[in-house]
Order: structure tokens, then sequence, then C-alpha cells
């Protein structure tokens, strides 16, 4: 096995791994296995920048200064309130002549670096704009690469923002499209926070599931500054029917669901950025269902914990993680729905915060 992966970076505490490590050296010159890139835009993990906003009272300066305070102490973006980083666009700077990868790429090829934050020595100069709607931020710097960390051409036929929000998933996308496919007739439940991943999610579902009924239930806090036309227009083309209800209140929204639903789910995909979010849809799967959680602020142990005091048994997922594949198979099927994510981009464009995260949902 090599490993290399960064561990010469290490600062504090010694013999620690960069994703565990306090602080990582971010200086600029390159060691021979290493690859150095100029970052453009960053997508931050959905729940580190919800928190920023959060704490921050969605003031961008006051979120700059935090993401720089956070690189001046651990030499990386890993924040410590949530332990988690991104991923980030740029081009390619310079290589190392031992660097593993180096018959890949060649300086100015652009590039997503698909490995978490967490784990990368990173230096940041400027930080331009803040995407409330996309998590990204457009910024100027550099990052350092080791030869085992994932990295992959951009595709530029697509559009960066909501490309970098489909690969930030990991593999997410990929694993739900395998477990669900072959599901004929099944009865499906997306729990979202945003338009996007229930666009993502509702569009793989209708690609995988024969006759499938797709239900949809947006945070109603989450999404409250877009008008009801365009969120049923964008999502219309997938989901069957749309809720838009209090999802941290799992028994009225149970009940709301329920009454017109009539039966519960066979899978319920929980990618709503919001903790609390998993109550409610334990009480919405079936005795032996399947539940998915695609993001780190879900609550895996709390959901398992809550399903055993109900006596249900349910089979769970935590999808957060890599798989080799899923870079192809992710952006094949952003080219298959691009009509549908252009949309989005459009309505994100025209509504600057179409999405808050809910101030009490502090992380």
């Amino acid at each position: 096995m090599d490993l290399d992966f960064g561990v010469e970076r290490v600062i504090e505490p010694t013999w620690a791994i960069p994703v565990a490590a306090w602080r990582l050296d971010n200086s600029r010159d390159l060691r021979g296995k290493e690859m150095r890139v100029r970052i453009r835009n960053i997508k931050l993990e959905e729940a580190s920048f919800r928190q920023l906003c959060s704490e921050c009272d969605y003031d961008a300066l006051k979120i700059k200064e935090k993401i720089f305070d956070i690189i001046k102490k651990r030499g990386k973006i890993h924040n410590p309130a949530t332990g988690s980083g991104g991923i980030f666009y740029g081009e390619v700077d310079e290589i190392g002549k031992q660097y593993a990868r180096r018959d890949e790429f060649k300086p100015g090829d652009p590039v997503i670096c698909i490995t978490s934050l967490s784990a990368i020595p990173l230096h940041l100069d400027s930080i331009a704009d803040i995407d409330f709607n996309y998590g990204q931020i457009t910024a100027e710097g550099y990052a350092i690469l080791s030869g085992t960390n994932p990295v992959v051409h951009y595709s530029p036929d697509l559009a960066l923002p909501y490309t970098m929000a489909a690969m930030e998933e990991a593999s997410s996308l990929h694993q739900v499209f395998q477990l669900a496919s072959g599901t004929e007739g099944g009865r499906f439940l997306i729990l979202s926070s945003d338009i996007l991943s229930a666009t993502l999610y509702g569009a793989l579902l209708r690609k995988a599931a024969d006759g499938a009924r797709i239900v949809a239930a947006l945070d109603q806090k989450s999404v409250e500054n877009l008008p009801w036309q365009e969120i049923k227009r964008v999502l219309g083309a997938y989901i069957d029917e749309i809720y838009i209800l209090d999802i941290l209140a799992p028994l009225k929204s149970f009940e709301e669901i329920l009454e017109k639903e009539e039966r519960l789910f066979d899978f319920c995909i929980n990618c709503a950025d919001l903790m609390g979010a998993e109550a409610v849809g334990v009480l919405l799967t079936e005795q032996r269902g399947t539940m998915l959680f695609t993001s780190f602020i879900n609550n895996h142990g709390l959901a398992l914990l809550f399903a055993e005091s109900l006596g249900k048994e349910l089979n769970t997922y935590s999808l957060d993680a890599y798989t080799e594949g899923f870079r192809d198979f992710t952006i094949a099927f952003l080219r298959e729905i691009k009509p549908n994510l252009e949309q989005i981009h459009k309505i994100y464009r025209k509504h600057r915060l179409a999405r808050r995260r809910p101030a009490d949902s502090k992380t």
C-alpha cells in the first residue's frame, strides 16, 4: 500500500494522519511527490457552511474572517465545530518530479480535488465572493496534493457550481443508484433542505426504479425565499408529490404526509442539511425499510436509537464516502439532467439567498 498521502505535512500532533491532525504545513514549496494547484473555487461541506453562516449571521465579511482564521490556525480548511472541510476547483500550477500521477496532468489543467479539505494543506490569499445558495466561495490561493489524493479533470460543458455541489456529495449519488436499481414500484421519500439536492436524488431514483412513487419533503424555513411555482416547475419533472413543511417537527410532519400518502415508504433518503431531520424519516419508513443518510450532519446514531424505541427494524446506510468510478458516473448523470440543473442555476442567480440555513439549527 502506498502511504504517500501527506503525512510529511503533519505538524501537530506528531504521527497523526492529515485528516485527523490539528495543523498541517501549508508552505508553498513542493516536495518531490506533491502537486500544487491554484485555487479558484471552494465548495464547503454543507454542515460546515451552514454552521459558519449561522455563527456569523450571514455576514459575508465575518464568514471570510472566520475561514482565514481556521486556515491560519490549522493550515487547512477543517472547521473544528463540524469536523468537516469541502472540496475545491482550480488549475494545476506545478507538478513534483516524483508525483505519482504526473502523466495524467500538466500545468494549466482545470481540476476538481475531491479529497476532503480536512486533509489538504491549503493557503488563501483572498476570498472574492460567497455564494450562499451553493455553499461556495470564489477564492485565490493554493493547495498541496499528494499522490493518493483523488483529483479529477473538470468537464467545462457543465456549470461549475452545480458540478461542485454534486461532486461534494462524494459517491452518495452512485450508491443510491445502485441500491435503488431494480426496485419496481417502490415508494421513495426524499428529505431535503434545498431544491438542488432534491432534484439530484429525485432524478436518480426516476432513472433507477421503474414505476416508483417519489415524494419530496422540503424544509419550509430552508426554502421560504423561493416562490412555490419555481419549486414545482423544477421538481415536478421527477417528483410525484412535494410537501413543504417543518421537517424538524417530526410528529406534525409525519401526520401531514401520512394523511395524504396513506402508506409508509420503502426507502427514505435524508439529504437535508439539518440536525434533527432523522426523526421524521424513521417515522415514515416502513418496517424493514431502508434509510439512506448523505450528509455528515445526519445523526445516524440517533436514527438507530429512535428506530429501536419504536421496535422498528431498518436497513441504514451512511453514504458520504469515496468509491471508485463515482466521478464518471456523476458527470454522465449531470449531463443527462443538465436542462433541469440549468433551471436551478438561473433560480439561484435570481435569488441570492434562495436557501437560508435556519439559525436555530446551529451545529
